[in-house]
């Protein structure tokens, strides 16, 4: 599978970043179709809102805004499905950013949740959001927009995470054996396309989080292996994430960035080291 890494410093070059994407989507290896022309007509679009503040924990809207327009000027369909931490945040950014002028935007904290079979090794079942599988079961193509940042029990919070905000609230039932549980999820949620906004990253905690301005965008076919390479951006060795780790063992893709085609800049000279505090660090040992 290949990532695509680029410096991209600015919000404001985030369109060309996302049109280079869509418009070269036969250099993934695992996608099935090769063209805009040939993705199904129906896209899903999921990007973190954690919650309300200036981009620094969330995706920014700039990139979710570029990625909702470029599909629908291409004639698909879009929806823009998120949740958030708490029950308003993501209509906030719906509204505030005019989002809806994209494409259909649905906040899953207001729907209906079905319990769904998971048959993973700990997680047995899961409450996801009905919409969001009805239109995964309609065969619409999966886009997965995270922020770069850590977190205080996976270490990490890209796109393997960012599957957790498809699960009714709260979700802290995932906390213990969290790492085993986000591979099992990836069972029923595995994003066919994952779009990664590192233009400004998030250190420190996922919640109280603190700016990196890092300047970076990658992108991929395999959720696994976007993650890897970000996780390698971010400072960390790919090979000590615990889900990575396992989600490898399970098949799921490569977490040996030696192993991973990545193409675009070189991504040695856009590594940063990002911290988490040691508080959290403390906490997410007792899974709290």
């Amino acid at each position: 599978m290949t990532v695509i890494v680029k410096k991209v410093e600015s919000y404001g070059d985030v369109p060309n970043f996302v049109r280079y994407v869509l418009e070269n989507l036969n250099l993934f290896e695992n996608l099935e179709v090769k063209s805009i022309r040939t993705l199904p007509e129906k896209i899903l679009i999921k990007p973190n809102f954690l919650k309300w503040d200036s981009g620094i924990s969330t995706t920014h809207p700039e990139v979710v805004r570029s990625v909702a327009a470029f599909l629908k000027n291409s004639g698909k369909k879009v929806f823009i499905y998120e949740g958030g931490f708490t029950k308003n945040v993501a209509d906030r950014y719906f509204e505030k950013f005019s989002l809806h002028e994209f494409g259909e935007c649905f906040n899953m904290n207001r729907g209906e949740f079905i319990e769904v079979k998971v048959g993973g090794k700990k997680l047995k079942t899961a409450k996801i959001s009905k919409k969001a599988l009805e239109l995964l079961k309609d065969s619409a193509f999966f886009v997965s927009l995270p922020k770069l940042k850590v977190h205080h029990l996976s270490l990490i919070t890209i796109g393997v995470k960012n599957n957790m905000g498809f699960l009714k609230k709260p979700a802290i039932n995932m906390h213990r054996k969290i790492n085993e549980k986000l591979v099992d999820l990836l069972n029923v949620l595995n994003p066919h396309l994952v779009i990664v906004d590192g233009i400004v990253g998030g250190e420190n905690s996922e919640s109280n989080t603190v700016a990196v301005n890092h300047g970076v965008m990658l992108a991929g076919d395999n959720v696994v292996e976007v993650d890897a390479v970000g996780a390698y951006l971010m400072g960390f060795d790919p090979l000590d994430i615990r889900f990575l780790k396992i989600a490898e063992d399970r098949g799921f893709g490569e977490c040996d960035v030696s192993r991973i085609k990545v193409i675009g800049d070189d991504i040695s000279g856009l590594r940063r080291k990002y911290s988490i505090s040691g508080i959290r660090r403390m906490l997410g040992r007792l899974s709290i």
